[in-house]
């Protein structure tokens, strides 16, 4: 789908008549609130996309905005019934306006409101999730219809709707030092802040671009924080990942010769990719859509100036990135997608399994080859069936890289997110954070840290787990997902490029990392000098049974994990904990 650049609606004018009269607007906005109901629906009949009616959306985002300012009056205990009225209004109105989208996906479906204020038992963070969305559809250049039609596939829109209005609620004026402080003391580790300035300086960004960007780099780097702070730390997980990504993403701007108009948005789709994800599963295969369709415009919409044209281009081509970053690993996203669709298959009457699940497998051999299957438009093509599974666990479809004017950026920010695996931040994050012999989900356990150590130093052990087509954590960020990240990548200059930093990283760890963990773990254990190393659960001795560990083989995981991190941390300046950095804020 193209997606076409639109102005500030707040500052335009004149674009021709609008669906809905204003004189009508504002009878519908003066009835009573035990109205509230009948008057959303004239207001939810001028909530369509822009080319079907040639109606100017301003208009339409001013009346939800109105709506919002009435109900942001009323007092939650106080006024609450009349509170529950209006905002089932304006739930409603949100419903109509967004259905059309969701129609395609969901062809029985009645128009329905979709609940986009939830139960309705948290008003206020209910009313700072529709403002977030009031701020959301002033600044993006989607339809309407396509950023309500995805929350409308989400179980939960009112939660997300929150979460995203508590993770990103802009900067005020008087904490801005204290984020931009924040950032610079987090980049001046690693020396990392000073690398992606002088590539910020090689592509030709001005100082106010360059002070642009830093300005959004903080705020993104807050919502992570802020994400940390109420106990996700898969958040803190994702910061560092994020931060060195930026870099990678720029490294390759310049290998590919990229402009200075794709290499913004390379960098700009780079940081929202993963600006909204936890640790569920439905997250892992969503959230670089509301990273797009969200995230993006509600934080570039504060700092850039969308009356210029460039700058609407700017977050329209941002957005593309962002949407197909998700693209890769292929083989490593496809196990999720499958975990997932299964289950909706699986709650089904046995006579609707066996189409469904040849639909599943159309799915899952689309996403595992992604270049190679059809697609149109920087979509993926999928039959009727095919979407309605998708839609039940959340995804209006499956981005690509295709060709476009921004395909380049899209690529670009690709490989910087690629280069995490062979990178100390995106190794620690794989191998120390996610992957544990213990975790509940199968496709996450391994029965060693790296196999390249147990070759080494017991290479009869490593060869079982080689026949049984196992491997090291370690290596699966550095092999699998690498050579997976890599695999949709054509372009000869980034191969070259990320072999070179593929060998690099295998240097340091064979000659720094691995021996300094072995010194390490021999100490804490007391081995004399000269002595044999004992055997160590997931160090030198594999897991036996990964997903059914002993007290002791856990306690030994953990200690043999929290060295390592160390280890890389210090070797590949590191911060483990970026937010202790954040003067009283955690």
């Amino acid at each position: 789908m193209r997606v076409e650049p639109r102005s500030n609606p707040a500052k335009t004018k004149g674009l021709g008549p609008p669906t809905l009269e204003v004189a009508d607007t504002r009878v519908a906005l003066s009835r009573p609130l035990s109205q509230g109901a009948q008057a959303a629906v004239p207001l939810a009949s001028a909530y369509l996309p822009p080319e079907r009616t040639g109606a100017p959306t301003p208009l339409l985002v001013r009346n939800l905005e109105a709506l919002l300012a009435k109900a942001g009056r009323l007092d939650p205990e106080r006024d609450a019934p009349r509170l529950r009225t209006l905002l089932r209004a304006i739930d409603k109105q949100l419903g109509l306006m967004g259905h059309p989208g969701a129609s395609e996906l969901h062809p029985s479906r009645p128009p329905v409101a979709p609940k986009f204020t939830g139960d309705l038992q948290d008003p206020p963070g209910t009313l700072a999730g529709l403002k977030f969305l009031a701020h959301v559809l002033t600044h993006s250049p989607s339809a309407p219809e396509k950023v309500l039609g995805l929350l409308q596939l989400h179980p939960h829109p009112a939660q997300v709707l929150a979460h995203a209005a508590k993770l990103y609620p802009g900067i005020t004026p008087e904490d801005r030092p204290r984020v931009a402080q924040a950032l610079k003391d987090d980049l001046q580790i690693g020396g990392l802040g000073r690398a992606i300035e002088d590539q910020l300086g090689q592509l030709g960004l001005s100082a106010r671009e360059t002070e642009q960007f830093f300005a959004v780099f903080a705020e993104v780097r807050e919502g992570f924080r802020i994400g940390a702070e109420l106990g996700d730390d898969l958040q803190r997980v994702n910061w560092l990942h994020t931060r060195v990504e930026v870099l990678h993403t720029l490294e390759i701007a310049q290998s590919l010769g990229l402009s200075k108009k794709e290499a913004k948005a390379a960098l700009y789709g780079s940081l929202f990719s993963d600006a909204f994800k936890d640790q569920s599963r439905y997250s892992l295969l969503w959230h670089n859509r509301p990273g797009a369709e969200l995230i993006a415009p509600a934080v570039l919409g504060r700092h850039l100036d969308l009356n210029d044209p460039e700058a609407q281009a700017l977050l329209a081509w941002t957005m593309r990135v962002a949407h197909e970053h998700q693209v890769t690993p292929p083989l490593f996203m496809a196990g999720p997608m499958r975990a997932a669709l299964l289950e909706v298959v699986q709650a089904l009457p046995e006579e609707k399994r066996a189409e469904r699940m040849a639909a599943v497998e159309g799915i899952v051999q689309k996403i595992t080859t992604p270049m190679a299957a059809p697609q149109h438009d920087g979509e993926l093509q999928f039959s009727a069936l095919e979407k309605q599974l998708l839609a039940q666990v959340g995804l209006p479809g499956w981005a690509v890289p295709h060709e476009a004017p921004w395909r380049l950026s899209s690529i670009a920010a690709i490989v910087g997110d690629v280069a995490q695996y062979v990178s100390w931040e995106g190794i620690i994050k794989i191998a120390v954070d996610l992957r544990d012999p213990g975790s509940p989900m199968p496709f996450m356990r391994d029965p060693v840290l790296c196999v390249t150590w147990l070759h080494d130093v017991a290479p009869d052990a490593a060869q079982t787990l080689a026949g049984r087509g196992q491997s090291g954590a370690i290596e699966s960020s550095m092999e699998f997902s690498f050579s997976q990240g890599m695999s949709v990548v054509k372009e000869p200059k980034a191969l070259a490029a990320m072999d070179e930093a593929k060998a690099s990283a295998q240097g340091q760890l064979r000659q720094d990392v691995l021996p300094e963990i072995e010194r390490r773990l021999r100490e804490m254990l007391g081995v004399d000098p000269g002595a044999k190393t004992p055997p160590i659960p997931y160090w030198n001795q594999p897991i036996a049974e990964p997903g059914a560990l002993s007290e002791a083989e856990r306690g030994m995981v953990d200690r043999v994990k929290r060295v390592a991190a160390e280890v890389m941390a210090e070797i590949g300046g590191v911060p483990l904990d970026p937010f202790k950095l954040d003067g009283g804020k955690s």
